[in-house]
């Protein structure tokens, strides 16, 4: 008779305590959510040395968490920069396309426009880019 009191008294103390997290969640999420998107920023910033190139797909590890922190804090601006820099060093067109995009959504100052003319100029004058590489896709 005890163990199942006591067995009782943990199944409504275990839903009592999930009952208060699930209800909760708009609360505590948003937190959890930056924690997690600065921790995977900080360890995709590693992958912007140039010294790492695209062998055994490590780039593409950087870019895989660049993502992933972009896609937890869409809000923050550095996420979605260091996720673009990343893909622009394999896949140019794609990455200039991300930031046109959120150039068109916004008034943007003419200084970010010229940055943006100028690497689309940088990836124009690369010889070594496949020529389906050299138009950008919208």
């Amino acid at each position: 008779m005890n163990s199942l009191n006591l067995s009782y008294l943990a199944s409504l103390a275990f839903l009592f305590f999930f009952g208060i997290s699930f209800f909760t969640l708009e609360w505590y999420m948003p937190h959890l959510r930056k924690w997690k998107s600065d921790k995977m920023l900080f360890q995709s910033k590693v992958y912007l040395d140039e010294s790492i190139g695209g062998t055994s797909g490590l780039i593409e590890d950087g870019i895989r968490k660049a993502k992933l922190a972009a896609l937890l804090d869409p809000e923050n601006k550095d996420t979605f920069e260091n996720y673009n820099l990343l893909l622009f060093r394999t896949k140019p067109s794609e990455a200039l396309t991300n930031w046109s995009a959120q150039l068109d959504g916004k008034d943007a100052s003419a200084e970010e426009r010229i940055l943006l003319l100028e690497r689309s100029m940088d990836i124009l004058r690369d010889d070594e880019l496949p020529p389906s590489e050299l138009h950008l896709h919208k």
